[in-house]
């Protein structure tokens, strides 16, 4: 949707303009964002602020049983 913007205000107002249009700076911004060391920064960082969580929710009976839970 963020990628969507800019030609929405440029007057791409039909879907498959916004759509079709978007597309080519989306995949550009996701290449960018996956094959370099930022995805790897990102996860880690993402990691590090959720585990707090993580080990909170291990102590609720119901949410402990699920397997994503069962790692921490």
């Amino acid at each position: 949707m963020l990628f969507m913007m800019p030609r929405l205000v440029a007057g791409a107002h039909w879907a498959s303009d916004d759509y079709m249009g978007g597309i080519a700076v989306a995949l550009l911004a996701m290449a960018w964002g996956f094959y370099t060391p930022l995805a790897n920064a990102g996860s880690r960082m993402f990691l590090r602020l959720t585990a707090p969580l993580f080990r909170v929710a291990a102590h609720i009976p119901v949410i402990r049983q699920m397997s994503l839970v069962k790692h921490y």
